[in-house]
């Protein structure tokens, strides 16, 4: 791997953090302003927090899903094989 694309490989995991950061923060932010200027409180919040878990929460498992697993170690050479 070059060092050009590790950097851009680490751009891209910021920009996914920030992503998931906002997909978080942005409901429960509308939620609050909805509740101030409607004089809701605390049910716009509350919407707010459900959506937010919601929405990150299915971001979190389709990111998760686009990485996928961990790679496999390599088999140890000292061990017979057929042995767990």
């Amino acid at each position: 791997m070059t060092p050009q694309s590790n950097q851009t490989e680490q751009f891209r995991a910021a920009a996914r953090i920030y992503q998931l950061t906002g997909e978080f923060v942005a409901p429960i932010v509308l939620g609050l302003i909805v509740d101030l200027l409607a004089k809701t409180m605390p049910w716009g919040t509350a919407i707010g927090v459900v959506l937010a878990l919601l929405i990150g929460g299915l971001r979190v498992a389709q990111l998760a899903a686009k990485i996928g697993p961990p790679p496999k170690a390599p088999p140890d050479p000292n061990k017979p094989p057929g042995t767990p």
